[in-house]
């Protein structure tokens, strides 16, 4: 049974896939205003983007929710 047919599967296209997306599209904005000099900034700032993203977007979302609305 592959992974992708399961609830599992599912839940966690849903929990990590969304910040990742999210993770590249900024990133594509960064290199958008501030072309990387090297290659080695280039792939540094992929991985930390997209990995901060992942870590700290579900977090930043839930703390948003919890803080009710803005008055």
């Amino acid at each position: 049974m592959a992974i992708e047919t399961t609830a599992a599967g599912g839940a966690l296209i849903k929990i990590f896939g969304i910040p990742v997306l999210a993770g590249a599209a900024a990133t594509s904005l960064g290199f958008m205003f501030m072309w990387p000099k090297t290659a080695k900034e280039a792939g540094v700032r992929f991985f930390v983007t997209i990995l901060f993203s992942a870590l700290m977007g579900p977090g930043r979302g839930r703390a948003q929710l919890d803080a009710g609305p803005v008055r």
